[in-house]
């Protein structure tokens, strides 16, 4: 128990500093909005973490943009009374509304805020007012690499400018994570990897490759993972979507090392429903003998009659539902602990990058 001068202490600090006093048994567990997909659920650790920072960087076109926008879908769709406005920092010019409409993102003025700013300064500014009002309830940041300094819109074409933007994000990102942590705000940083200049890549080996803008965005990210396209879903011999792999890097938020594959539909996005089948199986809450699946003292053959089934007993499914999410929380059968792919993150100095936990 407190002592009679701390306690009185603590009364006026809190009455004074109210917000930076909070109860450590809520600000030190994780808020979490459960997804749609489980797979996104298991790769975060139980689901997405709020007033936390992301970072997104892979190869171009490989599916960073749209899982971003899914994300942020998902929040539009919450039922716990949170924010459900999402900022869009479009830094690079090249927001598609009706891609991103695709995978559920909406994009009414009452829940999407576009901004497409001169330089990451302006950019700053405006997201953190716009965080301060308590009403937002994501940001996506499109991308790292293309956001500007303002002394590189002002300056002239050609002149160095090493630095600028690493420089930008190191100085921006600290300002903004209290309003982030505050509002219980989730923030999504888009980057793209980069080959290094001058690697050499040995026999079997990927060419060596970075993430540019400084160290302060994977410093700073409290998840971070390697999206690229895995491959394509044809439909006969039409293309009708791609696989988008997952590969996290940092987890200071759930269990490390998960990856997850994510199909998406060029024409409706992703398909959640469809994804909780394996992780159903995996985890013995049907029993299955050969290609049969027992539930309910009911026998279905095949994963997808199986899906069938559970669409029709829709209290069941979302029984089982709980459970696969529940179990995502701590490490379980579903955990690999993969090895390494071979991406190889490097600095400036081209010395091998560990991730900063």
């Amino acid at each position: 128990l407190m002592n009679k001068e701390l306690s009185q202490i603590m009364s006026k600090l809190k009455k004074d500093y109210g917000a930076s006093l909070p109860d450590v048994k809520e600000a030190g567990n994780v808020k979490r909005l459960i997804l749609s997909s489980p797979q996104s659920n298991y790769i975060f650790g139980g689901g997405l973490g709020l007033g936390r920072i992301y970072e997104f960087f892979g190869p171009e076109s490989g599916g960073k943009t749209v899982f971003a926008s899914y994300l942020a879908s998902e929040i539009q769709k919450r039922t716990d009374g949170g924010p459900t406005t999402i900022a869009f920092v479009d830094a690079e010019h090249t927001f598609d509304e009706k891609y991103a409409k695709n995978v559920g993102l909406d994009t009414s003025d009452e829940n999407f805020i576009f901004i497409r700013p001169q330089h990451g300064e302006e950019g700053f500014e405006i997201v953190e007012s716009l965080v301060r009002t308590g009403s937002i309830g994501g940001v996506i940041w499109d991308s790292v690499i293309s956001t500007p300094s303002c002394s590189q819109v002002e300056g002239d074409y050609g002149k160095a400018s090493f630095g600028k933007v690493a420089a930008l994000f190191s100085s921006s990102l600290p300002k903004i994570i209290p309003y982030l942590s505050r509002y219980e705000c989730p923030m999504f940083l888009i980057n793209q990897i980069r080959d290094k200049i001058g690697g050499f890549a040995m026999p079997g080996m990927p060419k060596p490759e970075n993430v540019p803008g400084g160290h302060a965005p994977k410093f700073y990210a409290s998840w971070r993972g390697r999206i690229s396209n895995s491959g394509d879903i044809m439909d006969g011999k039409e293309t009708i979507g791609n696989k988008i792999k997952i590969k996290n890097k940092k987890n200071k938020i759930g269990c490390p090392k998960r990856s997850a594959e994510l199909d998406l539909y060029y024409g409706s996005g992703f398909n959640p429903t469809a994804e909780y089948v394996p992780f159903i199986i995996t985890l013995g809450l049907v029993e299955k003998k050969g290609g049969w699946y027992i539930v309910n003292n009911d026998k279905v053959q095949g994963a997808d009659k199986l899906l069938n089934y559970l669409l029709d007993h829709r209290d069941l499914f979302e029984e089982m539902k709980y459970k696969v999410n529940e179990s995502f929380k701590g490490a379980s059968v579903l955990d690999t602990f993969e090895t390494e792919d071979g991406f190889v993150e490097e600095d400036d100095e081209g010395k091998a990058v560990e991730d900063m936990d």
